[in-house]
């Protein structure tokens, strides 16, 4: 579920808790009258789910209706832009090694067969030069598409990120720190423990709670600075990973171009 869409829901539901409805009255309208913001799904979020839980319920929908939360990732969009051209480099890069592949190369090893050329056993391994060019810019490219996938799971409302092994291989140490404090900062307000920074920020939470500080101004003014700094790091490594593909699709094109042309030079020795 996006953000905006949780958004509106708990404003929504705030609204109708202060006209005097039940919670679940309101849930009712809200899912017949609103499905474009797929209300549904509310049963699905941990934050709502704890909300319900929780005797404030009013006031957590409240400060989760107001809380607005920065994700612009235009910055970072600019850069997984740039994943279409290799992609479409790719592509072309795989159908000349298919012509290459099926026509090029077996009229030359049948040509230096007959005239029992050494080379001919050269261009046995041409292929398999390809298919591990092919390969690296798979595994390049796979990596960065996951990378992108990842990223976009920060837009999701309620979903604490997760740090598997295969995630803390791809994403940077500081990118899982940043992406674990601003969890912690949206789940302060539920006091729910979630990851280490937790402890830290339910306390600050409580603490401008008490001294009867705008709560929603506060949690919206940190996590977006920390939102700022996380796209920052996270472009930082996109172009990392964009540089690894570019290089890996070069190195293919100058193996294949080489390949290519090392039976050309052979027939014009022999000849």
């Amino acid at each position: 579920m996006h953000w905006n869409n949780f958004q509106f829901c708990c404003r929504y539901l705030e609204q109708k808790l202060s006209e005097g409805d039940e919670l679940k009255s309101a849930q009712d309208k809200l899912i017949a009258g609103y499905p474009r913001y797929q209300p549904k799904q509310l049963q699905y979020n941990p934050i709502y789910k704890s909300i319900l839980k929780a005797d404030n319920q009013q006031e957590l929908l409240s400060i989760y209706g107001k809380l607005r939360i920065n994700q612009n990732t235009e910055s970072i969009a600019k850069l997984t832009n740039i994943k279409s051209y290799l992609v479409l480099i790719f592509v072309v890069f795989l159908i000349m090694v298919f012509i290459s592949s099926t026509y090029t190369i077996p009229v030359f090893q049948e040509i230096f067969s007959i005239m029992d050329s050494p080379i001919a056993e050269e261009l046995e391994l041409v292929n398999i030069y390809w298919l591990f060019s092919s390969v690296m810019i798979i595994v390049c490219g796979a990596i960065v598409f996951r990378f992108s996938f990842l990223i976009e799971q920060v837009k999701v409302a309620g979903n604490p990120f997760q740090p598997s092994l295969f995630k803390r291989l791809i994403l940077t140490k500081r990118i899982i720190n940043e992406l674990e404090n601003i969890d912690a900062l949206i789940h302060s307000p539920i006091d729910h423990h979630i990851n280490s920074y937790s402890p830290k920020e339910n306390e600050f939470y409580q603490l401008i709670k008490n001294d009867n500080l705008n709560v929603v101004l506060e949690l919206e003014t940190l996590i977006n600075q920390t939102y700022i700094k996380l796209n920052k790091t996270i472009n930082s490594r996109l172009s990392v990973l964009l540089t690894l593909v570019c290089f890996s699709i070069v190195f293919s094109i100058y193996i294949f171009l080489s390949s290519l042309y090392t039976p050309i030079f052979a027939t014009g020795t022999i000849i």
